[in-house]
């Protein structure tokens, strides 16, 4: 896609823990098979935190790609309201999600669930790659700690907090969708995409 400062208006959101909880559905499979889960982990990819029990690891690993995971992950507390507050303040949120590898029906239960819970407009422009650099807009909301081709994107990412990635400095950072300086951080990254396209 070409950057063009038509484009400073959007703003890309992503789904598995920011729009989507991802957390509560692993950690059911764990208790479901009697294992106590790690609340607040601080690795990012939820298999990683249990590194030192290869069976914990392998369960997870297949429960994730089991037909119907994805579709199974609640609302994360506000994320409806959140997006029509972006919508408020001018800006158009598009969904950017990176899919799971290995997995043959993870697109087609990503789709599935931003139409049942946010709407069929989430899913019309949506976008589905695992590397989210090439896609133009002046922000993109993640709570991944270090997004890939993040240094040569366009858009400034907005870190949407998680315990996993607390100990990312930035200045762009949500603390959950009801944070109150949402249409400021989003306002801030606008300005710095138009200022790089002067």
């Amino acid at each position: 896609m070409k950057w063009s400062p038509e484009n400073a208006d959007i703003v890309l959101v992503d789904m598995d823990g920011v729009l989507a909880d991802f957390e509560e559905p692993n950690n059911r499979i764990l208790r479901d098979h009697g294992i106590a889960p790690v609340e607040n982990r601080t690795d990012f990819y939820y298999a990683d935190t249990y590194r030192d029990s290869p069976e914990i690891q392998e369960l997870i690993y297949w429960e994730n790609r089991r037909p119907g995971f994805f579709e199974s992950f609640p609302v994360i507390d506000g994320a409806n309201k959140g997006l029509q507050r972006i919508r408020d303040a001018g800006f158009r949120p598009r969904i950017c999600s990176s899919p799971l590898e290995e997995h043959p029906t993870v697109v087609g239960e990503k789709r599935r669930w931003l139409a049942a819970r946010l709407g069929d407009w989430a899913v019309e422009d949506a976008i589905f790659d695992r590397n989210k650099s090439g896609y133009d807009a002046s922000s993109l909301i993640d709570d991944r700690p270090t997004v890939r081709g993040a240094d040569n994107a366009p858009w400034q990412q907005v870190m949407f907090t998680q315990p996993y990635n607390l100990g990312v400095e930035t200045d762009y950072r949500l603390n959950g969708w009801n944070d109150p300086r949402l249409e400021e951080v989003l306002e801030r990254a606008r300005e710095q995409y138009l200022r790089a396209h002067r």
